[in-house]
C-alpha cells in the first residue's frame, strides 16, 4: 500500500511574505514511514523535513519543514514520502501569505 502525505496548509507561517515553516501528517498505510522531503515550486533538489517526535519510524508520522530561502508570495510545496517497504507517494499544495501578513491556502 503506498503511504500518503497531508500539507497542513493553516499551519503555514510566512515571514515578510516569505514562507518559512509549513506542517504536515505521514501515513505509511501498513509500514513505518521512514523519510520525508519536500521541494518547492516543484524545482531543486529535495530536501529532508525533520520529523515532529525526532525520529522517522512509526506508521504515522508528524514532520515540520523549516524553509530557509524562498521567493516571497505564493508557494507550491511538493511533499514525497517513503515507507520501510520502499513504497513512496507525493502530495503538492500551495500556500500563501495572506494581504495582513498571515497565512492562507489557496
Amino acid at each position: 500500500t503506498r503511504p500518503e502525505a497531508i500539507l497542513f496548509a493553516a499551519s503555514a507561517e510566512f515571514v515578510d511574505g516569505r514562507l518559512r515553516r509549513l506542517e504536515g501528517r505521514a501515513d505509511g498505510r501498513g509500514a513505518p514511514v521512514a523519510a520525508v522531503e519536500y521541494r518547492l515550486d516543484g524545482k531543486g533538489e529535495w530536501a529532508t523535513a525533520e520529523p515532529s517526535d525526532g525520529v522517522f519510524d512509526q506508521e504515522r508520522e508528524y514532520f515540520v519543514i523549516n524553509v530557509s530561502e524562498a521567493a516571497p508570495g505564493k508557494r507550491s510545496v511538493e511533499v514525497r514520502v517513503k515507507d520501510a517497504a520502499g513504497n513512496t507517494a507525493s502530495v503538492t499544495r500551495e500556500v500563501g501569505p495572506r494581504e495582513d501578513g498571515g497565512s492562507a491556502r489557496r
